[in-house]
């Protein structure tokens, strides 16, 4: 699951997966400060970029800890 807060992006993102003709990849217009999956969702979650961004990075870091393990680039 890729999630971003910018269409533009994820459309960018869409078009890389399919010309690599990868077919086990989602994506979905979201907050990263603010998504929604059960706990223990993924086995990944690797935030590039964004994490400067983020106003709440404390509570950011305790939800996406929630989900599994978080890589921070």
């Amino acid at each position: 699951m890729g999630i971003d807060i910018s269409s533009g992006i994820l459309e960018q993102a869409r078009k890389k997966v399919a010309q690599l003709n990868l077919t086990n990849i989602e994506f979905q217009l979201a907050d990263g400060e603010n998504i929604d999956f059960p706990a223990n969702s993924f086995d990944l979650i690797f935030c590039a970029n964004a994490f400067p961004l983020m106003a709440e990075k404390a509570a950011t870091l305790r939800l996406c800890l929630s989900f599994s393990n978080l890589v921070v680039a």
